[in-house]
């Protein structure tokens, strides 16, 4: 499979993004996909583009046999600015998305974020060239933003709602990091079945347990010290203002040092504040090289994960694992109930405190400072468990079974395209049905037309019609139109399911709607757009059909033609009918169907709607 990764972050960059989809390229290459890399200069230290890369616009590289397309972007050392933050994605996302288009013949596109306007380059690499783009949730923007409070613009916020709304839409999957970030976009009306959770990783052969008294110790100077140890960004989310504070509360334990390694936009302000409080037992290490990072975690006795009040909601900070592959305790002040809080708890690995609370982490670390013997438990444990669940080689096997099942389904619907089955007399025999029957029974219509929608708005309010996207002739989607048979947001937290007999979501009205399949009747909007016809198989939705082509390959040969009202497949099949018995009965009408078939079968709908057993789970005729 050939994979395009459109990605901010990539080695030789050491942010933690870089470190893990740079790894995760390297897994997929190593199971034969052909990788190609998009990303920017190195510019993550002090957010200046690498000296060895200024003054260009493009450069193609190479890392480990994948081919890398790295493109200029604008930097400045005020990243905390909004306007810096903005001209930065917009030339990155700009310059990438021209790369992209330029690069080859792709399978599939995968865009880890944040950015979150990486996943718009994707939208318009994955339409120009015709594959789909899989979005990788690392962090939920704009929620983490607006939280922190960075984005308090009236246009800012809706701006960016709608382009998570579009992202998330046109996404063909969408990757998410736990249970707390799934729960956050199925509330954002995301399809259950377009998401997966495959959690992040560590390489635990590099990120290993070793001896604590070594060079990164001796040389800054922390032999005979208890290292309280916070490694990474050093930003508005991490909430190291009230690790300072804690700092303060524990100045009377000569031994404990609080270690702060890495940089990031508060990293000036917190030095200052250090210096104010008369702090000696803080000691801030700018960024180490990527090589020297087993060491950093192995000269601590303990390591804390920080986050800002509601952020944890939102974020899931891979140093997690890297604590947990270094056999260290964790102290994670975070939000109770969140995924880190959660899977700290479960596995045993660490202390938990509420965030933004300095006692309360006071107090966790001199439980471990007392207790050596606890944070050699709870070490243990962390490293087994990341051994067990969260190794690059078992997370990059999940990315590998999804990426390669979504290609699969991706190229039976490009099969349909260039092997159509649509005749010419269908668009014929459509509008001929349409405007003859029109004629011959608009007295029927116009009541039909009135009384529908009055029934169900009595019933039940508005709205009184639903649309639906739905897989047309060569998988084209289009907005399927019918009376609405369902409660309001009857799907909010099922998903696209089939209704079940007897199924309480759907209304009285709506009961006699569907076994008439009266509530079909604005679909004839459909046929008079040439997105449906009178007979073939059933419309079906993208995300059933997805689910569906899992059971059965051969599922997408049902866009061979046009989706009908009704079929072979509607009428002799059950309403519960499995998609492999269904997909014979849709197969055989392509094989046959002619003018004639298309009579007989519109036919037998009409007495199927009068007896009113379109709903039936036996036989309808």
């Amino acid at each position: 499979m050939r994979i395009l990764f459109l990605t901010l972050y990539f080695a030789p960059d050491i942010s933690a993004n870089a470190v893990i989809v740079t790894e995760l390229a390297e897994e997929l290459a190593g199971l034969g996909h052909e990788v190609t890399v998009i990303t920017a200069f190195p510019h993550y230290a002090g957010n200046v583009i690498d000296p060895r890369y200024r003054g260009r616009l493009i450069q193609q590289d190479e890392h480990k046999g994948m081919r890398v397309i790295r493109t200029h972007l604008y930097t400045s050392p005020h990243k905390r600015r909004t306007l810096v933050r903005i001209l930065s994605y917009i030339s990155f996302n700009f310059l990438s998305t021209l790369a992209g288009l330029f690069s080859g013949r792709q399978d599939m596109i995968l865009a880890p974020s944040p950015p979150l306007t990486i996943g718009f380059s994707a939208y318009v690499i994955s339409r120009v060239k015709g594959v789909p783009y899989v979005y990788n949730v690392q962090d939920i923007y704009p929620d983490v933003v607006i939280k922190l409070g960075l984005l308090k613009n009236p246009i800012g916020k809706p701006l960016f709602r709608i382009l998570e709304r579009f992202v998330y839409r046109n996404a063909r999957h969408i990757t998410v990091l736990s249970d707390g970030f799934r729960a956050n976009l199925l509330g954002k009306d995301v399809p259950p079945q377009k998401l997966t959770i495959i959690p992040n990783f560590v390489d635990v052969d590099f990120i290993r347990p070793m001896h604590q008294n070594n060079s990164f110790r001796r040389h800054f100077g922390l032999e005979g010290q208890f290292v309280v140890l916070f490694a990474g960004n050093v930003g508005h989310s991490q909430d190291l203002e009230h690790v300072l504070e804690c700092a303060a509360l524990l100045q009377d334990r000569d031994h404990i040092t609080f270690v702060i390694v890495g940089g990031g936009s508060r990293k000036q302000q917190l030095e200052h504040q250090a210096r104010q409080m008369g702090l000696d037992n803080v000691h801030f290490i700018p960024f180490q090289p990527r090589q020297d990072v087993p060491k950093i975690y192995a000269s601590a006795d303990l390591a804390l994960v920080t986050l800002r009040e509601g952020i944890a909601l939102d974020s899931f900070p891979s140093k997690t694992y890297t604590i947990m592959a270094s056999g260290k305790p964790i102290i994670a002040a975070v939000d109770p109930g969140s995924d880190i809080w959660n899977l700290v708890q479960q596995a045993e690995c660490g202390l938990c405190v509420g965030p933004e609370d300095p006692q309360a982490l006071a107090e966790a670390i001199r439980t471990l400072y007392d207790d050596s013997a606890l944070r050699k438990r709870l070490g243990r444990n962390g490293r087994k468990q990341v051994m067990q669940h969260y190794t690059r080689q078992v997370v990059s096997k999940q990315y590998h079974e999804l990426l390669t099942s979504l290609t699969h389904k991706a190229r039976l619907i490009r099969e349909c395209q260039f092997h159509s089955n649509d005749p010419p007399y269908k668009r014929f025999l459509d509008l001929s049905i349409l405007f003859v029957g029109h004629a011959l029974l608009s007295p029927i219509w116009v009541l039909l037309w009135i009384f529908v929608p009055l029934f169900i708005w009595l019933e039940d309010g508005r709205p009184i019609f639903y649309m639906q996207k739905r897989l047309g002739l060569h998988g084209k989607h289009f907005k399927a139109f019918k009376f609405r048979s369902m409660v309001k947001d009857a799907e909010r937290r099922t998903g696209a399911v089939w209704a079940e007999e007897n199924d309480p979501r759907v209304t009285r009205i709506g009961r006699i709607l569907r076994a008439t399949a009266l509530d079909e009747l604005p679909q004839v909007l459909n046929i008079l757009s040439g997105d449906m016809s009178f007979v073939g198989p059933r419309a079906e939705r993208p995300e059933l059909m997805e689910r569906f082509t899992e059971d059965v390959p051969e599922f997408p040969k049902r866009l061979m033609v046009r989706p009908g009202l009704t079929g072979i497949a509607q009428i002799y099949g059950k309403y519960d009918s499995p998609p492999a018995e269904k997909l014979q009965y849709d197969l055989a009408y392509i094989e046959k169907m002619n003018p004639r078939l298309d009579i007989k079968l519109l036919m037998l709908s009409l007495y199927v709607t009068f007896r009113g057993k379109w709903e039936s789970r036996a036989n309808k005729i």
